[in-house]
């Protein structure tokens, strides 16, 4: 019985399509964010139980700016992520772009 054998390719990556970029980094950043919010109520909780915070109720009421500065984070990790894209592709003309190996299973 012959043995499958596994051939390597190496590909180019000369172009980033803005649009691919642009979704792959807002969900990214989305989710990061929602960490961030469920990690910052979650120890917001703790310190409530413990007795350590008094004044649990005025937390909700930055919670609206929490979020707010979340979202608007996500947006400009976004916006720096499709400008690094359009860099990429002009830059990736004279040097050449980023050479991968392929290796098929």
């Amino acid at each position: 019985m012959a043995v499958p054998r596994r051939t390597t390719e190496r590909r180019i990556i000369r172009h980033l399509r803005p649009a691919s970029v642009a979704r792959i980094a807002f969900f990214l950043s989305l989710s990061v964010a929602a960490i961030f919010v469920v990690g910052l109520i979650a120890l917001y909780v703790l310190g409530w139980a413990s007795g350590a915070l008094d004044g649990f109720e005025s937390f909700f009421g930055y919670l609206p700016v929490v979020l707010l500065f979340s979202l608007g984070t996500c947006a400009v990790v976004t916006a720096v992520a499709v400008a690094f894209a359009g860099l990429y592709n002009a830059l990736s003309e004279l040097v050449g772009g980023v050479e991968i190996d392929v290796r098929e299973r």
